[in-house]
């Protein structure tokens, strides 16, 4: 048996540029993410910015019909950031500068005149959840309340913690979930309620320097996602819908339900005068003050995760893993920007075909395939059986091959116009689903060996057949638990240069299954061999990964 080694690896997965790297062995690191969840909209009369979980986008915001020429720019790690999952962003025309909040804490600022990125990171650790520029400061919505932050200065002056929304001072701080100015008066939204002080005071610190709203008010909820002053009257979003502030008590506005969102939306061909839009589980809404309705905006979307009302009447919105859409009043529908991306940012498995194209297995995207900076994202839409895949390979005729959790295996092979897929399930009794679901296939691993037959894990197949070979001659043979394979529990796999095949299992280690050059007589076969923890050969029977290096040493990655 060739040398073993046994490793524990946390493996960071980024792409280079190959040819640079040898020319002159620089390595030119490039990050590729999905669209993600765009978290948040800042919008001028000359660009969009958008913060999302796969990095922040930028785009032109005066462009008047969207189309698939429009320029969408992301901006990731590998541009200056210090993170891609971003949860907030303002344009700062004064100082002329983008400033956007990461999950992590840190707050990054592009200087556009200087085209360069600076990181603050006074608030590393903490929970950001929304900022305000006001002239040369930042108030920061913190989970243990509002910071100001002094530009020029480059410091944090003070946090405002209590927010005068505990009488008896017990609570020591409140999370902010939004800050909303209007004049000099500030509006802090919270889970605890609603607080509103002058930003003219001398010591906000001071709870007593704070109003409270709470439910002995009005609120219907305690939990405040945001506010803003229309028409000089705060209407507020809660958990339990709208309201409003009249003669310091808060009444219903008439949308109900949780409402996440509001905006101040301007005067257009659709709207006469400035109105509030609003965002909720089943869409955008705005409000009519004539009939103290709240109709749809466009067709109900349920993904919508954020809304923005530009200065020049267009509104904004960022779809969960579709981007970002403008409404058209003249049709009455949503408009989304084309996204050049992977479908998610998980990457579960890689391949590369003899043309040069990157293809990936992810959990939620199907599969994905980027060739000439393009990338083609396969789905259930265009006839995948699952979006969840976990493994794949290219095979020696270029055939792309994919093992997803739940709809088992299928190839892609390329024809005059795209690509053909064809699937092996339950239904076609290649593989076998599980003892709770036996139309569920799962295929957590496919191989190749030598002889480019494929090698692929069916765990936990109801028949036991738990390793299907896909053979040159296009038939099927299988190798079961009843046979001698340690157990249903297959996690990762390869057929090392001996033409040995080396099994991992999530509880009985390695198992390692000689065939004695003989794939297609099973009578001679040997499942006698492997690993265990109990020998102390690996660290544990749970293992993710098998690899060999070129000198034929067996590498093993497991969870210990």
């Amino acid at each position: 048996m060739p040398k073993v080694k046994c490793i524990f690896i946390a493996v960071f997965l980024l792409s280079y540029t190959l040819a640079n790297y040898l020319a002159a062995q620089v390595v030119e690191w490039k990050t590729f993410t999905s669209v993600g969840t765009i978290n948040d909209i800042a919008v001028d009369d000359v660009e969009l910015w958008a913060a999302s979980n796969g990095g922040a986008l930028q785009f032109p915001s005066s462009t008047e019909n969207i189309s698939v020429s429009t320029a969408l720019t992301k901006v990731t790690n590998t541009e200056g950031l210090f993170g891609n999952d971003i949860v907030a962003v303002e344009i700062d025309k004064k100082n002329n500068s983008v400033w956007l909040a990461l999950s992590s804490g840190h707050l990054n600022r592009y200087l556009s005149g200087e085209d360069r990125w600076e990181l603050i990171e006074d608030y590393k650790g903490q929970e950001i959840q929304d900022f305000v520029i006001f002239g040369d400061s930042i108030y920061v919505a913190l989970d243990i309340g509002v910071s100001l932050y002094l530009i020029n200065k480059q410091e944090v002056k003070e946090t405002y913690r209590n927010l005068g929304l505990s009488a008896d001072n017990s609570v020591t701080k409140v999370a902010a979930n939004h800050i909303f100015i209007d004049g000099t008066d500030i509006w802090v939204s919270t889970d605890k309620g609603l607080a509103q002080s002058s930003l003219l005071l001398a010591n906000l610190q001071a709870p007593a320097s704070w109003q409270a709203f709470t439910q002995s008010n009005g609120l219907p909820n305690n939990f405040v996602n945001q506010l803003v002053v229309f028409e000089s009257t705060p209407y507020a979003a809660t958990r339990s819908g709208v309201v409003r502030l009249v003669n310091n008590v808060w009444e219903p506005a008439g949308l109900t339900g949780d409402v996440t969102e509001l905006d101040l939306a301007s005067p257009n061909s659709f709207f006469t005068n400035e109105t509030i839009i609003a965002l909720r589980s089943d869409g955008v809404h705005w409000y009519a003050p004539n009939s103290n309705s709240w109709p749809a905006l466009g067709g109900g979307l349920s993904d919508v995760t954020t809304i923005n009302a530009g200065s020049d009447g267009n509104i904004w919105i960022g779809r969960q893993n579709i981007g970002l859409g403008k409404y058209n009043f003249a049709s009455g529908l949503w408009e989304f920007v084309p996204n050049n991306g992977p479908a998610r940012s998980n990457f579960e498995g890689l391949a590369i075909d003899t043309k040069g194209r990157l293809w990936s297995a992810s959990i939620g995207g199907g599969i994905q395939m980027l060739e000439n900076d393009v990338w083609t994202n396969f789905s259930r839409q265009t006839g995948l059986p699952s979006n969840d895949f976990r493994t794949i390979v290219v095979d020696a005729d270029d055939k792309v091959w994919a093992g997803s959790w739940g709809g088992g295996l299928v190839s892609l092979e390329e024809a005059d116009e795209g690509f053909t897929i064809t699937s092996f399930d339950s239904s076609n009794g290649v593989l076998a689903g599980f003892i709770g679901d036996p139309a569920f296939v799962l295929v957590p691993s496919i191989f190749t060996d030598s002889a480019n037959n494929l090698w692929i894990l069916n765990r936990e197949a109801i028949n036991t057949r738990v390793v299907a070979v896909h053979t040159t001659d296009n038939d099927f043979l299988y190798f079961s638990t009843t046979q001698g394979v340690r157990s249903q529990f297959l996690t990762a796999g390869i057929v090392d240069q001996a033409g040995r095949v080396w099994l991992g299992t999530e509880d009985r280690g390695v198992n390692v299954l000689t065939l004695n050059e003989t794939l297609f007589d099973q009578s001679d076969d040997d499942y006698s061999q492997g690993l265990t923890a109990s020998s102390g050969e690996i660290f544990s029977n749970n293992v993710t990964s098998i690899a060999q290096d070129q000198d034929g040493t067996i590498w093993i990655g497991t969870d210990a």
